[in-house]
């Protein structure tokens, strides 16, 4: 199928400059003008890519609808968590990856994070065994230099997890929407948080500042934060 003729979901660059088109019909790669695409369908029970994560030397993970975590290493297609093996309603909504120890960060959908190192699985439990009052979706994991995982969730704001413990930022630290659909942490320590309702906010050192349309954005909805430079960032919103 040709990319104009599907419902793309997620874009990323590879390590090798090629850039990787994660569709409701399979896997493509853009690669010195060629479009390869990847039928998923041959080796999976599905083919809708939900998130794909770069691997450096040129592979790619991607997650799809269906649960799996599928693996590109720069030669050939291999599927490292069947469908068969993870509960129902187990979409994989995004992946995190750490090159310092090649751990592989996977959320999904029901608020189930996940940790995939050397070829094993571990469920993490970021509660504590305490059911959290409302449902929770885990969207946008991102890896710090720190190696600290920042999560947002769709009711509990952010969680921050490192070396087994977590800490969180809601409306009680100057978060004002509990709905979070980006983040970033820049170079100078800033965690930058894109809510559903509130805008982007910076959290720093204890403090909250709030950008919303009073201070130029044309909506409210934020739906990505990526960084342009030391000094500025791209932000992407959702909405009239």
């Amino acid at each position: 199928p040709e990319l104009s003729r599907t419902r793309v979901r997620v874009l990323c660059e590879g390590s090798d400059g090629s850039i990787w088109v994660g569709a409701m019909t399979g896997l493509f790669r853009l690669q010195n003008g060629v479009t390869t695409h990847f039928d998923l369908s041959v080796i999976t029970k599905s083919k809708d890519v939900m998130t794909l994560q770069p691997v450096p030397g040129g592979g790619i993970w991607a997650g799809t609808r269906e649960g799996e975590l599928i693996l590109f290493d720069g030669r050939e297609l291999k599927v490292i968590l069947a469908a068969d093996t993870v509960p129902p309603g187990g979409a994989i909504k995004s992946l995190a990856f750490d090159s310092k120890t090649s751990d592989l960060w996977i959320a999904r959908d029901g608020g189930r994070l996940e940790l995939f190192r050397t070829n094993s699985l571990a469920r993490i439990d970021l509660f504590s065994g305490r059911k959290p009052e409302r449902q929770i979706y885990l969207e946008t994991p991102h890896l710090d230099a720190e190696g600290a995982l920042w999560i947002g969730t769709k009711d509990d704001g952010v969680i921050r997890y490192y070396n087994g413990e977590t800490s969180g930022s809601g409306p009680a630290e100057g978060l004002p929407d509990r709905e979070v659909l980006s983040i970033l942490k820049d170079h100078e320590g800033s965690v930058w948080v894109g809510t559903h309702f509130g805008g982007l906010t910076r959290l720093l050192e204890g403090k909250a500042s709030t950008f919303c349309r009073p201070e130029g954005l044309p909506v409210s909805i934020v739906s990505c934060v990526v960084q342009a430079d030391p000094e500025s960032m791209w932000i992407g919103t959702s909405g009239p």
